[in-house]
């Protein structure tokens, strides 16, 4: 007599080995199917905001994640702030983690002097909303920018069931804190991502005791006293850590038969 065994997968990486099997949740996870190509960079209207580049990707405050795309009419061949390209761009070289775009998000160090703060916020949405007590896999992946004056911990990523709207439009914003929010997805305290050549994956498994979220935010849910700033030693006239990120992902975790033999 045969018996089959049933299990949840309580590995990250085996969930994610199974994604061919399964459709991602995020709407343009991959940051590819843009809707408008950005032509111009720098300032708070520019138009390589991902917001202003894809219809799913919301605007969650003044500091609103940036596009990158080598399509971009703002494309160049040479790292320099007028540069929104893959792979040289403003703040450094990099290719895609998969396609030919990525976003960014950056996090400032707080100001003794002032008590400024700004932590940068992109929202997006799923195709549809999470189920109560469905366990899901969700993150994205993370690289560092080669201009980046810090590097820092707190990635995470929360799940609502309206947009978040902060309320801030207003520019300069000097205190910009989204750690109010309940982030189902939360890096390792101690992380700390300094690599500048490879892609590295934040991510994490949940359930939601809700149900009906059909958006997230993905920022920093650190409080700004709780966050750990490191220098890298690149001379950048603002303290920010900046990074990109590409091909984010929510995947329902199913459960799996796994054969257990002869009994």
């Amino acid at each position: 007599m045969k018996r089959m065994i049933f299990s949840f997968a309580s590995s990250i990486a085996f969930v994610l080995s199974q994604m061919a099997f399964s459709q991602n949740l995020v709407i343009d996870g991959d940051f590819e199917n843009y809707s408008n190509i950005p032509n111009n960079s720098g300032g708070v209207n520019s138009t390589f905001y991902l917001h202003n580049a894809f219809e799913h990707w919301h605007k969650i405050n003044i500091y609103s994640g940036y596009y990158y795309n080598k399509v971009n009419a703002c494309s160049q061949i040479t790292i320099n702030s007028t540069s929104c390209g893959v792979p040289y761009n403003s703040n450094g070289f990099q290719y895609a983690k998969s396609g030919f775009g990525y976003a960014s998000l950056f996090y400032t160090k707080t100001k003794e002097s002032t008590g400024e703060f700004r932590s940068s916020a992109i929202g997006g949405e799923l195709r549809e909303p999470l189920v109560k007590n469905k366990k899901y896999c969700s993150g994205y992946y993370l690289n560092l920018q080669n201009r980046s004056k810090y590097i820092c911990n707190g990635y995470g990523m929360a799940f609502v069931k309206e947009i978040v709207d902060s309320g801030i439009t207003n520019y300069p914003f000097s205190y910009v804190d989204m750690s109010y929010l309940n982030y189902q997805v939360k890096s390792p305290v101690d992380l700390i991502i300094d690599d500048t050549l490879n892609w590295v994956q934040v991510a994490d498994t949940f359930s939601t005791h809700e149900g009906n979220e059909k958006y997230f935010v993905i920022s920093n849910y650190l409080p700004p006293g709780l966050i750990l700033y490191e220098l890298t030693g690149f001379i950048h006239n603002g303290s920010v850590a900046f990074y990109y990120i590409d091909d984010v992902f929510v995947y329902e975790q199913k459960p799996i038969w796994v054969y257990g033999g002869d009994v």
